[in-house]
């Protein structure tokens, strides 16, 4: 996933940043200064395609 396609933290603004733990089933995007994430339960390795395309779309929502 390259990290151009994540918009800053909707909260502060802060840099998007990867913290996974793949061989324990989650991917997550976090915020580098105010910790706010998103995590998705992947559940095996070969789901983690799906899940980033998911993971991203997630964090970049915003509410209008």
């Amino acid at each position: 996933m390259g990290m151009s396609e994540l918009k800053p933290c909707p909260f502060c603004g802060g840099e998007a940043i990867r913290s996974d733990c793949v061989a324990c089933g989650f991917i997550q995007i976090k915020c580098s200064e105010c910790d706010a994430n998103v995590t998705l339960m992947i559940g095996s390795p070969s789901a983690l395609q799906v899940g980033e395309a998911e993971l991203i779309k997630r964090w970049n929502r915003r509410v209008k």
